[in-house]
């Protein structure tokens, strides 16, 4: 069979052409890391740059992945940033790896335990350096005392006079305009609500003593009140062969709240069971007293 020769020169080109035609070579897959090494975070691409250019480590990207990452130095020294070497970073906040970077604007933390935080809940100074510095060092620290899942429960401020993390913490309850039980005001004093667990007043007062009280009266108000049901609590608990479970259990059968009776108007709801402990001087001892009677 014979063929016209444009077609001829047309057919060596089509297998020229299938011939030379070879798969788009794929990189190879990154090794993995051994436990207990280092990461350090990948380049960031602008999505919304027509050339696409990559940010540098550290960068905040501005859209659609906005991120505050530490740079590669600051992930593999922070953890041994110790006594002149925090003084150093603070004192040359611009040469630091924890100084903000240049450009922003963000919505996501990267700490240098590399774990994600919304800005929201640690708005970080990207104007000052030097605070910027102290403002990781002060998260690092927290991580350090807490899960990270647990800080999620709060929002901080930066208290700049003492260079700490302070949470933005309220007074729990179940929903608005519904009071907590007894049981519940216990759990949230010794080890906070829900799951995972928000900070409990224990640990609260035990790290920032009064100061996450931050001077608002509400909420001083609402900690004098409540720990009037904690110091029953714990009075009952401290009678011989008695423990939290066994005071709490007391308080609900002996004083159950609500009850609608007409002699003993303060169980008829917890304020008025509290207000009952903040007014009769002899209310605390005299429900000891008939514990210890049982």
């Amino acid at each position: 069979m014979t063929f016209p020769p444009c077609l001829k020169v047309e057919l060596k080109l089509s297998l020229a052409f299938t011939i030379l035609t070879i798969p788009e070579a794929r990189p190879a897959p990154p090794p993995p890391v051994p436990h207990g090494a280092d990461i350090l975070f990948p380049t960031i691409p602008t999505v919304n740059s027509p050339s696409n250019n990559l940010e540098p480590v550290g960068a905040m990207v501005s859209t659609p992945s906005q991120v505050i990452v530490p740079t590669s130095d600051s992930v593999s020294n922070l953890h041994n940033l110790e006594g002149t070497s925090v003084s150093q970073a603070i004192a040359s906040p611009s040469k630091s790896p924890l100084s903000p970077p240049t450009h922003y604007q963000s919505q996501i933390i990267v700490s240098t335990n590399r774990n994600i935080y919304p800005t929201t809940m640690f708005p970080l100074s990207l104007s000052h350096p030097d605070v910027h510095v102290k403002q990781m060092l002060g998260l690092s620290k927290l991580e350090s005392l807490f899960p990270a899942e647990r800080l999620k429960r709060h929002n901080f401020e930066w208290n700049a006079k003492l260079d700490e993390w302070l949470p933005l913490y309220d007074f729990w309850k179940p929903s608005a305009g519904v009071p907590p039980t007894v049981d519940q005001i216990w759990e949230e004093y010794t080890k906070g609500i829900d799951n995972p667990k928000s900070l409990s007043i224990l640990e609260l007062t035990a790290n920032w003593g009064g100061r996450w009280k931050r001077n608002i009266q509400k909420i001083k108000t609402e900690s004098s009140k409540r720990k009037k049901i904690v110091d029953l609590v714990q009075a009952l608990s401290n009678q011989p062969e008695w423990d939290a479970a066994k005071a709490l259990k007391f308080l609900q059968e002996k004083y159950p709240i609500p009850t609608s009776s007409s002699s003993q108007p303060f169980l008829k709801n917890i304020s008025a069971f509290i207000a009952y402990l903040q007014t009769n001087k002899n209310a605390l001892s005299d429900i000891v007293q008939s514990a210890s009677e049982l």
